[in-house]
This record gives structure tokens, C-alpha cells and sequence, in this order.
């Protein structure tokens, strides 16, 4: 009598786990889908983009706090945003 093949026990608490499974990956797909969110058109400070995304030639680019802009200011290092020294020539 342990409940095998008649719904007792072992298959209540089968459906129990799946549905703890259930609910588990429901919530984790909704925290997903609520941090992959954008959250508003603009950027910090409430900027956008004036030149489609591209940041080579863009006039506003000193002052842009946009993502794109601070990715490019950090990779090029000091000499294309305009502060500290100039590296030696090789």
C-alpha cells in the first residue's frame, strides 16, 4: 500500500515537487524578463543619441555619458577624450 498507480501518497507529492519546479522557473523567468527590460529611451541623465549610435565624428561625444561613449572613451584610453598626457611615439 504504498500508492503506486492509484494517485496516493507518492504521486501527491510528485505533483507537489513539479509544481514547486514549476513556480521556481516562472519566477526566475519573470526576474530575467524584468532586469533584460530596457527601462526608458534614454540614457543616464535622460540623453540620447544624436548620431545613430556611432561615436566617431559625433560632435556631442566629450559630453556623452551615453554607454556606447563611455565604452569607447575607456578603450581608447586618455588621448581621445582629451585628458592627461599623450603616450611616447614608438
Amino acid at each position: 500500500m504504498n500508492g503506486e498507480g492509484t494517485g496516493g501518497p507518492s504521486a501527491d507529492r510528485r505533483e507537489f515537487l513539479r509544481s514547486i519546479g514549476r513556480a521556481g522557473a516562472l519566477a526566475l523567468a519573470g526576474l530575467a524578463a524584468a532586469r533584460l527590460a530596457p527601462r526608458g529611451r534614454g540614457g543616464r541623465d535622460g540623453q540620447t543619441c544624436v548620431n545613430r549610435g556611432v561615436c566617431t565624428g559625433c560632435d556631442a561625444f566629450d559630453e556623452c555619458v551615453l554607454p556606447a561613449a563611455i565604452s569607447r572613451k575607456a578603450a581608447a584610453g586618455p588621448t581621445l577624450t582629451g585628458g592627461g598626457p599623450t603616450p611616447p611615439a614608438r
